[in-house]
């Protein structure tokens, strides 16, 4: 993804300590920092999953940072992010 080739391409992913992780309620560039669950937003399964697995080949941990409300919990998001890898 763009994003990681930035960092990559900024501070290398070998220095990458660990990744919040959410899919996002607004737009790339829309400057809001609005958190969705994962798969149910603008970033989407795919841009999500390849996120994660380019995490788990450079073994770093992952935080999701996530909304809990009447559409899924912490479970949830947890369940949706492990069946993208």
């Amino acid at each position: 993804t763009k994003a990681i080739k930035k960092i990559d391409d900024t501070i290398e992913l070998k220095n990458l300590k660990i990744l919040h992780l959410n899919d996002s309620k607004g737009e790339l560039n829309s400057n809001r920092d609005r958190h969705d669950h994962i798969g149910l937003g603008e970033i989407g399964k795919e841009g999500l999953s390849e996120i994660i697995k380019i995490m788990n080949n450079h073994e770093i941990p992952i935080v999701l940072e996530t909304p809990i409300d009447e559409r899924r919990d912490d479970f949830g998001n947890i369940k949706q992010a492990k069946s993208l890898v």
